[in-house]
């Protein structure tokens, strides 16, 4: 499957040439035409060369990519709105009865607008299918991705993790409820009636973009689209490709000794947890009453490390001094943490 990236002024557009092999389900490509582009870049399909593979063309408003939003240090409001309308758009597709598995989950190839705060992703319906969706496992991609406000409390993307641990399989009622809970605005997103269909008609989504524009500029004639003016990024990959995890921002993670038993432990996470309960911790302590289910969390913001305690029984030390909970409390390369009485020291790179 070969990918064509271009965008001028006003859209970005994604040309999907399919493999000979490849099969589009053109029904699908209808049902996501018909939300005109709520959540969706809008398809146009095609029949190319002398095989004559399918050529999809993707069509959206001016546009960055996931991975490049996700770096750009996000406030909690941000945050939980992207989060947000990942959960509306499966929603959307559930209510339309579309598979997941044709969704496009490498944030390379999702794109946020900006200007408006809204995320748009790829629908690919080939018969053969694209690998499983695995819903949780990319909502914590974006978790690890991640750039955040250094100025505020992590406290949030840590109870989130925590929620995605105790999930079996992904639910979007249970998870569109607990983030309706946690944030004002991802309940407003969520309640939102983003599914309606315009009565504006057209198999040419450059039209569509061009007239919604014109609307809000209070003109009523479409013009001629420009021509894209190419900023082009070419790819030649398989299909599996496509969903090859891309490299996470650059973090200087450090790595913790605990003192016990001489193990290296690398907190390889913006949030990384400690605890003894497995299911819901990133190092799990073992043999050792005196540490909580959920103890504390190791936090990375750059080259800068934090650690909040999770109102643990026996509480957390730093330097033999202990901290309050729930409050973030900055430590240092070298410095000595105390969790009960299991001691771990602090290391950066």
């Amino acid at each position: 499957m070969r990918m064509k990236l271009r965008s001028n002024n006003e859209q970005t557009i994604l040309n999907i040439i399919a493999s000979p092999k490849e099969i589009v389900s053109i029904g699908e490509l209808e049902s996501i035409n018909r939300l005109q582009g709520n959540g969706f870049f809008v398809p146009e399909v095609s029949r190319t060369g002398f095989l004559k593979r399918y050529s999809i063309t993707y069509t959206g408003p001016k546009c960055i990519t996931l991975s490049e939003y996700l770096k750009t240090g996000l406030s909690k409001r941000d945050f939980m709105n992207i989060i947000a309308q990942v959960v509306l758009a499966t929603k959307k597709m559930d209510g339309r009865h579309l598979s997941l598995k044709h969704l496009l989950l490498n944030p390379r190839y999702i794109f946020v607008d900006t200007a408006e705060n809204k995320l748009f992703f790829i629908y690919i319906p080939t018969i053969s299918g694209n690998s499983n969706a695995d819903m949780l496992r990319f909502i914590s991609r974006i978790i690890q991705e991640t750039s955040y406000n250094c100025r505020e409390s992590l406290k949030y993307v840590a109870d989130l993790e925590d929620f995605l641990n105790q999930q079996s399989a992904y639910s979007v009622t249970d998870i569109s409820e607990y983030l309706s809970q946690q944030d004002a605005g991802a309940a407003k997103i969520l309640s939102e009636d983003n599914c309606s269909e315009r009565a504006f008609i057209t198999d040419k989504p450059g039209e569509y973009y061009d007239y919604c524009n014109r609307l809000k500029n209070g003109e009523s004639n479409i013009d001629q689209i420009p021509d894209a003016e190419e900023t082009t990024v070419l790819r030649d990959d398989s299909a599996m490709d496509l969903f090859q995890k891309s490299s996470s921002p650059e973090y200087a993670y450090p790595y913790l000794i605990r003192i016990s038993t001489g193990e290296k432990i690398s907190a390889n996470k913006p949030v990384f947890r400690i605890g003894k309960d497995p299911l819901s911790v990133n190092y799990c302590v073992i043999n050792n009453g005196a540490v909580s289910r959920k103890h504390a969390d190791i936090i990375t913001r750059g080259d800068r490390y934090y650690i909040l305690d999770h109102n643990s029984t026996n509480g957390t030390y730093v330097n033999e001094k202990m901290i309050s909970s729930d409050i973030e409390t900055e430590i240092y390369s070298g410095s000595t943490i105390r969790l009960g009485n299991e001691e771990f020291r602090l290391y950066a790179d």
